[in-house]
């Protein structure tokens, strides 16, 4: 669950169309790209309590109907989308965003979705209420995608327990979102090092968010080529939960300081 960076031949140039096939309800290599964010927007109200955590829910595209979203305390939310099979989620992108939550209304007008490289802007409008429930859908300029969530069970993934090192320490084989595998190692004190399949290599930190939720802050840094960022380092989330098949699932999310370019790793063991 941790970021790789992979060679910029192999990142996947792909149309807005396509990332409309997008979604998974707002939840890694992180390269290239180029990018702004407009940050002219009035301070936004972050979430009610009830409402930090995971969902899971559905989509309206049928390439990727499920999706899972992760939404923090400070409004900021991270979304996987893909398909759910029995023993791990498989995730084709992610998309990645500043909230407001005010009287039951969510919104965002810097969505990024990372299932396209550079990423695709895109704006969230939604409902969410105490039960807990998030629904909407985001915009883009060449279509628009729905969906409906609601919390995960805390006998899966139980948000407000703390994030535990031993979880993710050890190896782990993993799929990127960019085509590619990577082989990683996370020590029990959270150091990551590993190499991608098309030999770039990375080094980071993987550490349980302050305030005690089950959530991890990831950091990679990449080396020099063939990495598509080279020297330079991506930051983001990553979750770690049981599978259905008795296994424990990772996935780590990270794009790069200017948000046009991210990866979403993922693997079971």
């Amino acid at each position: 669950m941790f970021t790789f960076c992979l060679s910029s031949s192999r990142l996947p140039r792909t149309t807005l169309a396509s990332a409309t096939a997008f979604f998974a309800a707002l939840t890694l290599s992180a390269c290239g790209g180029g990018g702004s964010d407009n940050n002219s927007e009035p301070p936004l109200t972050p979430p009610p309590a009830v409402n930090q955590g995971v969902y899971a829910g559905t989509t309206s595209n049928p390439s990727a109907p499920a999706f899972e979203l992760l939404v923090l305390e400070d409004g900021s939310v991270w979304s996987i989308y893909g398909t759910q099979t029995p023993s791990a989620f498989l995730v084709q992108g992610f998309v990645q965003g500043q909230a407001g939550f005010n009287a039951g209304k969510v919104t965002s007008s810097n969505i990024r979705d990372h299932g396209v490289f550079p990423a695709a802007a895109g704006k969230l409008s939604g409902t969410y209420d105490a039960t807990p429930s998030v629904a909407g859908q985001i915009t883009y300029p060449s279509g628009t995608v729905s969906f409906t969530s609601s919390a995960i069970a805390s006998s899966t993934y139980n948000y407000q327990s703390a994030a535990q090192l031993s979880d993710v320490a050890g190896s782990w084989s993993v799929n990127l979102t960019t085509g590619e595998t990577a082989s990683l190692t996370i020590s029990n004190t959270g150091v990551v090092g590993g190499v991608s399949s098309l030999g770039c290599n990375f080094t980071g930190q993987v550490a349980p968010r302050a305030g005690g939720k089950n959530v991890f802050n990831v950091s990679l840094t990449f080396s020099s080529a063939p990495c598509a960022l080279p020297g330079q380092t991506a930051t983001g989330v990553g979750l770690s939960y049981p599978t259905g098949s008795s296994q424990r699932q990772l996935i780590v999310l990270v794009q790069d300081a200017a948000r046009s370019a991210g990866v979403a790793a993922f693997g079971t063991r």
